[in-house]
């Protein structure tokens, strides 16, 4: 008889499917594991700077023609000016087209 009755929490073993949805018992070991691996990327990131030298001398030399035009253009575009103004209208056109935030 209580094989048919409905479940009120789901099984530990059904909530894996969620995954990453799923909170962990224990966040400080997450949050140190974050920490950690952000400190070790950043010293290998220190220690291996010049190992990439070779690959940022050729994409500087294509600075020139077509590619050194369009680089430029994409480098204003998204510099900190433009992209509060495309920001601000693409949120504009947004909230427009959604109406105001009290209808659901």
């Amino acid at each position: 008889m209580t094989d048919a009755a409905p479940l009120l929490r789901p099984r530990r073993r059904e909530l894996a499917a969620y995954g990453i949805l799923e909170r962990s018992p224990y966040p400080l070991v997450s949050v140190a594991i974050a920490v950690i691996a952000v400190v070790v990327i950043t010293i290998v990131g220190f220690t291996l700077g010049t190992v990439d030298l070779g690959l940022s001398k050729a994409l500087n030399a294509l600075h020139t023609g077509f590619v050194g035009a369009f680089s430029t253009a994409v480098y204003h575009v998204i510099s900190p000016a433009p992209a509060i103004g495309i920001t601000v209208v693409v949120v504009a056109v947004i909230w427009w087209r959604r109406g105001t935030c009290a209808r659901p």
